[in-house]
């Protein structure tokens, strides 16, 4: 979103929605990969700064990202996160280690600010949905809520 970022303060302003029901074979190892791509000034030219990866779930028990893609027993990681950003793409390939990732050369001075939010339930218990819903009702209801300033100290740097 080019109306909010500035050059230290990149906003992207990407969401997602996905749950069990809409994806019934999610597999817990699941690791969100972030690219991250500026414009070169001196020539338009689309170009690759980094990347940034964060297991999307934890082992109920032992709170860390879980290994096992038949792990029954496991939590979303939600809250709102500070992730580093890499220099390089790694082997992709499932199963991926998050332990595996932060052996890559990171960028320095450059983080990606993340949260991860469980949806709110309507009145039949159900996660509410974004699509279709009136612009006063996103805030109101809390599908929608506003990003707190890095300022505030309320990002988790546990992947840092």
């Amino acid at each position: 979103n080019i109306q909010k970022s500035t050059g230290q303060n990149p906003f992207y302003g990407i969401r997602e929605e996905f749950s069990i029901s809409t994806h019934p074979n999610m597999d817990p190892t699941m690791v969100a990969v972030f690219r991250i791509e500026t414009f070169d000034r001196a020539n338009m030219e689309q170009r690759v700064v980094g990347f940034s990866f964060f297991p999307m779930f934890l082992d109920k028990n032992i709170k860390s990202p879980v290994k096992k893609p038949k792990e029954k027993k496991y939590v979303l990681n939600n809250g709102n996160y500070q992730l580093p950003l890499f220099s390089e793409k790694p082997d992709l390939k499932p199963p991926i280690n998050v332990e595996d990732l932060s052996k890559i050369e990171k960028l320095p001075c450059s983080t990606l600010l993340i949260r991860i939010d469980k949806a709110p339930r309507g009145e039949n218990g159900k996660p509410l949905k974004l699509k279709g819903m009136k612009e006063e009702k996103k805030y109101e209801l809390g599908v929608v809520t506003i990003a707190p300033k890095y300022s505030q100290g309320l990002y988790n740097t546990t992947y840092c």
